[in-house]
C-alpha cells in the first residue's frame, strides 16, 4: 500500500498506522477554549483536569502481509490509574 504520510510528507509503501492526535473529547472542545482547557501531548490528554485518556496502538495481523496494521486508540483513565 502506498500512502503520503501527512505529518512528514513523504511517500510510504507499508501499511500505515491509523492513528487519531487526540480524543473525541477533547476534540469536541471549542478552539477559543482548548488552550485553558485541554493538556494534550502525542499520548497522554487530560480534559478540564477531570478527564484523563492514554493514547495506545492495537496492532492487527494481515494475512499475507509481514507489517501488522496499527489503530490508534484513545482510552480513558481513572485519575489514579493515569497517575
Amino acid at each position: 500500500m502506498t500512502y503520503k504520510y501527512t505529518s512528514c510528507g513523504e511517500i510510504h509503501d507499508d501499511l500505515p498506522d491509523l492513528i487519531s492526535d487526540r480524543p473525541t473529547y477533547a476534540a469536541a472542545t471549542p478552539e477559543e477554549e482548548f488552550a485553558d482547557r485541554v493538556q494534550l501531548d502525542e499520548d497522554l490528554c487530560i480534559v478540564d483536569k477531570e478527564h484523563y485518556f492514554i493514547r495506545g496502538v492495537l496492532r492487527i495481523p494481515i494475512h499475507e502481509e509481514d507489517q501488522d496494521l496499527g489503530l490508534g486508540v484513545w482510552v480513558s483513565q481513572k485519575k489514579e490509574n493515569f497517575d
